[in-house]
């Protein structure tokens, strides 16, 4: 059974195999690429619109409302009224629903459901239809997001499932709680509109049938007091389930046969993918009990992977189990601890089925029984061989334990044996199982699990691939167990335990049973136990969780192998995190070899005097690491810290081991080879400091440096500690000191300590100092010198340094220069780079100072003034050559590189002479600033925009100062711990209290003492080059900055925010702004605005500050009330002084949009983000401020004239409609015109005029029309209905504020030949038919346009027909009816064409009748006298 990795070759025949053949892992539905990790998760659907929402139950129009679920929550739209079956309705609303503490494992089988319903005020919803998407797919899409994506709506409820119930527009997001920002509303490419969408709204959906055979289930669990259960099978896929009849099974074989088909309808496309089939127990008196399940990938099924009878495996929770975790393991089969059975079924999916059905029926198959039962219930015999021998570490020191070998229905069971110091010994054989594998079920065996018992239950187990146990000469091995959390007895996943067994599956031929091959036949016997010396050698510890309230541990060290085990409780290292022993401890251990021992345990745990010790984390170690090399010890590896699962891996630990004879055990000297060094730690300040006593405010915070972190343990120098002064207070307060101390550090890298810090206030005079929190400062990373580097830079580069200090002023070498975009998208020109080269790095962008500072820190007088063309005229341009970057990627550093932070406009003449803008650049790259208020003004530009934090980007990410957060809390042992503070789950599931709760900001180096000298020291000023990379340099030259305060103003530009956290109960947040930077603030808080999650500001402010001094600029978002406490919505901080020294930084020469991510202290995730970019100007010379006010709205009036219709159904028995139209424009308020009553033939006049004020610009532009028929006695009836958009005409109207008309198909057929459009066109309306699909319903002939405010002031026109009735004069309308004292003529107004035919039929059969009775007694006495006179 060995578990060793497949060569390439082997593995690549394995997944191609793995292809072709059905395969029952739930993983197959996500994505092999997507990593899934441990945390919060949001999920965030933007509804846009929806179009031909299908009414239900044959009614004519609905009041639609959009749930949404997700994460078990379930959270809605507002109501729509009166939507038609063809409407085009929006919603533009933001949903946001929140997963906490989701696991990788749980989000496999997360769905988003989204329903539209009827809304009913007094009675329960009626669905109109549903849509479900898989996360993983979304999040498996670029940016986790899909946007402006039409979705097709389905009914499974309905019997006529495979009618289309309508389309919504949506984008969707599932974001990590460390994912980048996606804007849902994003601007919409129009050209591309409605191209990528997940179901276009014009094509039809395909309606599949996916049929699903269940034949059998054998070896179930027995789940009934009778030795039985009532098995039944339920089949569920995107929203649409089904299931079998209740078969009892049958007591002998627990096996339950069905001979069933499930049917169930598919609209495809469809973006779920899992296909699960469950497996319950029917119970008559409580609730149904799950016995397993089995999950499917739809693609697969589609292609005809499983259409030909094939058995899956049942695995779930053990027999009976209830709670979360025995839920979990039934629903998803992957971590479930049993084996359920096997199924036999087939899958497979009808296409072009002229009907489709969502039933259980038998299977009509003509013996198809008899079949089964000839080639299903006979196979091949499969053996299991199994031996155990150990067991270690296991969860409990004292009892007996006994080991159970079960695969495909059969156990095996070892011996109950005591346990000495949780090590078990049993090297027993087990007895050897024969199972029959039933034709087909070899294809996919079922797994082997090994349970550990004790006390007479399963608490531990393990779960091994069959094809892992194939080698009959397989070694013995150690296996990791892992706790039945659905027992509940093992709670820890370190606690688990090892157990050593080999297990042997292969065919059993009982002709050739040969026990000898594999030495299977001899008996197991303890073999005899070798003495060994384990030498352990423990270096240090790092990083290590908190276990103390103050955000420290008191750590020590267990060691642990082969049942023996040594420990340092009684000598903790105190009050760290990053303890250091270098020393020895010796394990006499005793292992039948080196290759067959156990695991070494290298634990840490906490020591604590009052309360349990707390379980920090372990390492484990293979033996085979150990050195035999009794000469040397072994060079030391970092061995990772984990609570059991790569998920909770914290720390880390540096030993090394060795394995010696007792009579031989030697002595080694592990302590490494210590140079001395000077540390020298530039503190700029503290950031963000939370107070240490919650009542009190920071007062004056200082830090103290553990000079004993430093040294070897036992060892003391006479400083042990150093501190700064409480100078400065408030909670960031500058230190601006130097702490300079000389120590020994080990001159091989892998050897670096770690410097512990901590952060105390200082309160009442001193005479109180408590913890602010903690952090620490790894050495190793600025003791690493970098000389091979520096001499080859040197080498080759000597001969152009000496050039330049020889010629300084550069007269016959050629400049580097900037490449210049050639592009006509005028960027904005670079600023002037005539300062001096050692003094460039002392200025960020945009600092358009005439003063900078020298090495002494005098000012010089510069002239750093530059041009902008942001306010030049395009006319002042030179001549154009017009660049197309609308659909153009371009990455930031090429934006960087070519000047493309800020583009110009284009423009071009129309035809009417007038500019136009042509060619904007990629709305996903720029967003666009301002507006022009003349067509060539030059105040509007695009500037690129960066979807996260500027300090993310690469080329950003390396910050002037180191910066350590600041922590506080513990992350082990949280519930033994009295804590005031916030409890939260890490991703590893441990409770933890840690904070951040502060920053420190220093500059950190680690040089030779005493220094060495440098040759060629006069070059020092050149070190800092980018041909001479020294991080000396760059530390001296911002040292000396530091001692220099520089006066700034810090431009802030607040664009707008988005999916902002919603804060009232029942509405959408009302958010405003708060700025603060030092002692100033901003507030936006009469300006609020309301009900909106992704508020407009459009707002830039200036602060002045000091650098170094108060540099934390805070944004934050509010959540206005009226009544209560206005409550936070998140804060995003800006480091003012991180960008002034950052070279990255200085080398912008315009600042990008950036997306920054707002937190609140409690949670993890983002609540939401701003869009903003932040200048820094020396206050000598403040330029302008960029005009970003966005276009104020525009007051237009939409002029909609109803002139006819025709083709309309008549409505009345008489054979005629009382017509009248409904119509709206955009959002506001509906209109009606007049009736047209009587209206014969579907022909309606109306020639009425209806006035809309309306403001742009608008997401959406659209007018639906309406016919209607009145009645006077009951409910108006709803004929048909049609929605245009009026998208081009607005823009066109906004941007030269004229009036624009719309123009269509003409009435004149002339015109409609000679594809003439004409200001007076018709528009078809449709209505559903009995399907469901759509019909004509009449047409109707209407003109609109668009008027601006002023001129519809100007020139005022009337409602309806009134006056003034002018441009154009409305006539009365024609065919109306008319009232008269002729009967005939009202007769024939009030009846239509085809009742007044009817009439004249009724008055010509009453004239025949009437004529008929006058005539036949003629005609009857006129025979009878002529039979008489014969």
């Amino acid at each position: 059974m060995a578990d060793k990795s497949p060569a390439p070759k082997e593995q690549e025949q394995q997944d191609k195999s793995a292809k072709d053949k059905p395969d029952t892992n739930p993983q197959d539905s996500e994505p092999s690429n997507i990593r899934m990790r441990a945390g919060d998760y949001m999920v965030h659907i933007f509804i846009e619109q929806g179009r031909a929402l299908m009414p239900p139950g044959g009614a004519d129009t609905s009041d639609p409302v959009i749930v949404v679920t997700a994460f078990s929550t379930q959270k809605s739209t507002k109501p729509l009224n009166d939507v038609g079956g063809s409407s085009i309705v929006y919603w533009g609303e933001h949903i946001y629903i929140e997963g906490k503490n989701i696991q990788p494992d749980d989000f496999k089988d997360q769905r988003i459901t989204i329903e539209v319903r009827d809304h009913n005020k007094l009675w329960k919803d009626a669905l109109l239809g549903v849509h479900e998407i898989d996360m993983v797919y979304i999040y498996s899409q670029k940016d986790h997001a899909i946007i402006h994506r039409w979705v097709v709506l389905s009914n499974p409820e309905d019997q006529h499932f495979d009618v289309v119930r309508g389309y919504i527009k949506i984008g969707v997001s599932v974001l990590y709680e460390e994912d980048k920002a996606v804007d849902l509303a994003i601007r919409e490419d129009m050209s591309q509109k409605d191209k990528e969408m997940l179901l276009p709204p014009h094509v039809k959906p395909v309606t599949v049938q996916l049929i699903t055979q269940i034949l059998k289930a054998e070896n179930l669990p027995v789940m009934d007091r009778g030795g039985t259960l009532d098995a039944y099978c339920v089949a569920r896929f995107a929203g649409a389930e089904s299931k079998t009849s209740t078969i009892v099974a049958d007591k002998a074989t627990l096996t339950a046969y069905w001979y069933e088909e499930i049917y169930l309808p598919i609209l495809v496309p469809c973006v779920t993918n899992t296909m699960s089939l469950t497996f319950w127990d029917w119970d008559s008196t409580s609730a149904d009990d799950l016995v397993g399940s089995v999950v499917f990938n739809f693609d697969k099924i589609r292609r005809g992977l499983y259409k030909d009878y094939f058995w899956a495996n049942i695995y779930g929770a053990p027999p009976l189990a209830e709670g979360d975790a025995a839920e979990y393991m039934n629903h998803v089969p992957q971590f479930a601890s049993n084996w359920r059975g096997r199924v036999l079924l087939r899958q497979w999916v009808e296409e072009g089925a002229s009907e489709t059905y969502k039933k259980t029926q038998r299977i009509a198959e003509a013996n198809i029984d008899v079949k089964i039962r000839d080639n299903f219930e006979v196979g091949q015999e499969y053996e299991i061989r199994a031996q155990v021998m150990s067991g270690n570490a296991l969860p409990f020191k004292k009892g007996k334990y006994s080991v159970v070998i079960s695969w495909s229905g059969a156990e095996s069971i070892s011996s109950l044996q005591q346990t000495e110091n949780a090590s078990v010994d049993w090297y027993e054989t087990l007895r050897r199982q024969i199972c029959m594998i039933p034709n087909l079920a070899e294809k996919d065996l079922p797994d082997v699990f090994v349970y550990l018992v004790y006390d007479e239950k399963r608490i531990c187990y393990a779960r091994i691939k069959p094809n892992k146990c194939m080698d009959i000469n397989g070694r013995a091995e150690w296996i990791p167990l892992i706790p039945d959390k659905s027992i509940g007895k093992v709670k820890e996943n370190w606690k688990a335990g090892f157990v050593r067994i080999r297990i042997y599956i292969g065919p059993f031929d009982s002709d050739n049973d040969d026990l000898k091959a594999g030495h299977w036949d001899q008996k197991l016997i303890k073999p005899k136990m070798e003495d060994w010396v384990l030498l352990t050698h423990v270096f240090q510890a790092r990083d290590l969780p908190a276990a103390d309230g103050v955000g420290l541990s008191d750590p020590y060290l267990v060691i642990y192998c082969a049942g023996v085990e040594i420990n340092t409780k009684n000598k903790p290292r105190e009050q760290t995190l990053n303890p250091r022993w270098y020393e020895t401890f010796p394990l006499q251990i005793r292992t039948p070899s080196i290759e067959d021992a156990p695991p070494v345990l290298v634990s840490l745990f906490d020591y604590d005097v009052l309360s349990k010790d707390d379980m920090m984390g372990r390492a484990l170690i293979d033996l085979s690491d150990a050195s035999m090399n009794t000469d040397l010890a072994p060079r030391p590896k970092w061995y990772p810290i984990n609570l059991g699962t790569p998920d909770s891996e914290k720390g880390a630990i540096l030993c090394s081991f060795t394995l010696a004879r007792p009579s031989s055990v030697p002595r080694f000297n592990i302590t490494p080879k210590f140079v001395d060094k000077t540390v020298e730690i530039n503190i700029l300040g503290l950031r963000g400091l939370k107070p240490a006593v919650g009542f009190l405010p920071v007062n004056k915070a200082f830090v103290r440096v553990d000079l004993n972190s430093l040294d070897l343990p036992e060892v003391s120098q006479g400083i042990k500690f150093l501190q700064t002064q409480p100078f400065e207070g408030g909670s960031d307060p500058n230190i601006n000191s130097t702490l300079s101390f000389r120590c020994k550090i080990p001159e091989d890298p892998l050897y670096a300590p770690v410097l512990t810090c901590t952060v105390c206030d200082n309160l009442f005079a001193g005479l109180s100092q408590p913890l602010i929190g903690t952090f620490s400062i790894d050495l190793g990373k600025y003791s690493e010198m970098k000389k091979s580097l520096k001499s080859q830079f040197f080498s080759s580069q000597f001969m152009k340094v000496t050039t330049t200090l020889t010629n300084p002023l550069n007269l016959d070498i050629e400049e580097e220069k900037i490449p210049q975009s050639k592009t006509q998208m005028s960027p904005l020109p670079p600023q002037s780079t005539k300062q001096k080269p050692e003094l460039e790095v002392l200025l960020p962008p945009g600092m358009s100072s005439s003063k900078i500072t020298d090495e002494a820190g005098n000012f010089e007088s510069v002239d750093l003034s530059h041009d902008t063309d942001i306010d030049k005229k395009p006319s002042e341009q030179p001549s154009k050559v017009y660049e197309d970057l609308s659909k153009v990627e371009i990455p930031f550093e090429e934006a960087v590189s070519n000047s493309k932070i800020v583009l110009m406009p284009q423009y071009k003449e129309s035809k009417t002479k007038k500019l136009i803008e042509i060619y904007p650049p990629n709305p996903d790259n720029y967003l666009a600033i301002g507006y022009n208020r003349e067509p060539d003004d030059g105040k509007k530009h695009y500037r690129y925009y960066i979807h996260e934090e500027l300090e993310k980007i690469p080329i950003f990410e390396k910050s002037a100062f180191e910066e350590f957060n600041i922590l506080r809390g513990a992350s082990r042992g949280v519930d033994e711990l009295p804590t005031l503070h916030t409890t939260h789950q890490e991703k590893d599931g441990q409770k933890s209290t840690v904070e951040c709760v502060g920053k420190f900001k220093a500059l950190i180096r680690v040089i030779d003492y005493p220094p060495k000298w440098q040759p060629f020291g006069f070059l020092t000023g050149l070190m800092g080059s980018k041909d001479f990379p020294d991080d000396n340099s760059d530390f001296e030259s911002i040292a000396r900055t530091l001692l220099v305060k520089t006066q700034c103003v810090v431009r802030v530009y607040i664009i707008d925010a988005f999916d902002l956290e919603q804060k009232d109960s029942f509405s959408k947040s009302d958010p405003y702004f708060k700025v603060k930077l030092g002692g100033r603030s901003i507030n936006n808080r009469e300006e609020h605005q309301e009900d909106v999650c992704d508020p407009k500001f459009f707002k830039c402010h200036d602060f002045e500050t000091t650098i170094p001094g108060q540099s934390l600029l805070k944004i934050s978002m509010w959540d206005y009330n009226k009544v209560f406490p206005d409550s936070k919505i998140g804060t995003t901080i800006i480091d003012i002084e991180d960008r002034f020294f950052n070279k990255s930084w200085r080398g912008l020469k315009e600042v990008p949009v950036e997306t920054r991510a707002l937190y609140l202290p409690a949670s993890r995730r983002p609540q939401g983000y701003v869009r903003m970019w932040v200048e820094i100007h020396h206050n000598t010379v403040i330029p302008d401020q960029v005009d970003i006010s966005p276009r104020p709205p525009a007051k237009f009036e939409a002029r909609l004239i109803i002139w006819r219709c025709e083709d309309v159904e008549n409505m009345d028995f008489e054979g005629v409609s009382d017509l009248f139209v409904r119509a709206w424009v955009n959002q506001e308020k509906d209109k009606e015109t007049d009736t047209h009553y009587r209206c014969v033939r579907g022909k309606g006049s109306w020639n009425w005029r209806m006035k809309f004020p309306i403001s742009l610009p608008q997401a959406e532009n659209t007018v639906t029309i309406q016919i209607w028929d009145r009645d006077v006695f009951s409910r108006n009836d709803f004929i048909a209905e049609t929605s245009f958009e009026f998208n081009e005409i607005a823009t066109m109207a906004l941007e030269e504020n004229q009036r624009v008309k719309k123009k269509g198909s003409s009435e004149n057929w002339k015109e409609r030949v000679m594809n003439t459009e004409n200001e007076k066109f018709w528009v078809t309306c449709k209505k559903r038919d009995k399907k469901g699909g759509f019909e004509d319903g009449g047409k109707v002939l209407i003109s609109f346009e668009l008027v601006p405010e002023m001129r519809a002031q100007a020139c005022p026109v009337g409602e309806g027909r009134d006056d003034p009735n002018i441009d154009p004069k409305l006539p009365p309308p024609i065919g109306r009816f008319e009232w008269s004292l002729n009967p005939l003529k009202m007769i024939s107004q009030l009846c239509g064409p085809e009742f007044k035919a009817k009439i004249c039929l009724l008055i010509c059969c009453a004239l025949c009748c009437l004529l008929l009775i006058f005539v036949f007694p003629m005609f009857f006495s006129s025979v009878m006298s002529n039979l008489i006179t014969k």
